[in-house]
């Protein structure tokens, strides 16, 4: 969000308008050893990824992502509260509706 802080200090009237995004996705659960860090990582079946679009603006931003988790309220608010709080105008909110997400918020 510091990134994103800065962009929006500078910003005008029509960088500040954006459309908040979602999107959940399977993922390959297969695990992986990072040598560097020596460290294991995977297991995982799914990724919440949710990113920030100018409405009038060509600002593209991934701002948040997390394995095995769902986008809730709770979530969704702290997202908003974030992006309130280094000026950015939520738009709109879209997510993709894929099967999985139909069930959940019908």
């Amino acid at each position: 969000m510091n990134l994103l802080n800065e962009e929006m200090k500078n910003g005008t009237a029509l960088t500040r308008p954006c459309v908040l995004g979602f999107d959940e996705m399977k993922i390959d659960e297969s695990y992986c050893y990072h040598s560097a860090e020596d460290r294991m990582y995977g297991a995982n079946k799914q990724m919440l990824g949710t990113f920030l679009r100018g409405l009038f603006s060509d600002l593209k931003q991934i701002i948040h992502f997390e394995f095995d988790a769902k986008m809730d309220k709770n979530l969704l608010v702290d997202l908003l509260s974030q992006l309130h709080n280094v000026n950015c105008s939520v738009s709109a909110v879209v997510c993709d509706l894929g099967k999985k997400l139909e069930k959940d918020y019908s």
